[in-house]
């Protein structure tokens, strides 16, 4: 027989994509490209370094129009409204001033969605697993009410609900530009 395993990322409530078999000895010598890419943080892309070349002013101007006449402040929480990548990189991408505005924020945003499981509290836990068997403390009592956690139930220490939920990988900023807008080419506007 032997022992069904699964990754889980506690603090997000979700099982990892596991490359392999679900026994040990079938995913332990198998590359696990879903751990890597989610708690691999990529660089920031060199691409914007080469549209922003040569831009060197970021305050309103007499010429300025419409939203572009608010002080950059302004500009700036409205790119941080924005909760989609997506909408954030096109929003930026309308002209260099708010690309340069919002350059940190889509990276920052971007992380978060790259390795969604960095800093959070992992485990590799199996189905044989009780809920006893976990580290003493492991949850505090708020945590067990709000993760549903079932101590009765006997597989993977009560948490085996987080398993229906897996997290997807994210391919990058650009490639998920790419996919929603077609086979475009992604330059900012002067």
């Amino acid at each position: 027989m032997g022992q069904y395993w699964d990754f889980l990322s506690v603090t997000l409530q979700r099982a990892g994509l596991r490359n392999g078999g679900a026994k040990w000895i079938e995913f332990f010598f198998c590359e696990q490209p879903f751990l890597v890419g989610s708690l691999t943080v990529p660089y920031p892309s060199d691409k914007v370094d080469t549209w922003l070349e040569g831009f060197t002013g970021t305050a309103p101007s007499a010429h300025d129009e419409g939203v572009l006449r608010f002080p950059n402040e302004i500009l700036l929480n409205i790119v941080e409204l924005v909760p989609n990548i997506r909408d954030r990189v096109c929003l930026a991408l309308t002209c260099k001033r708010l690309l340069s505005l919002s350059r940190d924020s889509v990276e920052e945003l971007k992380k978060r969605l790259a390795a969604p499981w960095v800093g959070g509290r992992l485990i590799c836990i199996g189905d044989y697993t009780d809920a006893s068997d976990l580290p003493e403390g492991f949850f505090t009592k708020a945590e067990k009410r709000r993760l549903r956690w079932d101590p009765k139930d006997n597989m993977y220490g009560g948490l085996s609900y987080m398993r229906d939920k897996q997290t997807r990988l994210f391919l990058g900023t650009m490639t998920l530009a790419r996919s929603s807008l077609g086979d475009m080419v992604l330059t900012p506007n002067k």
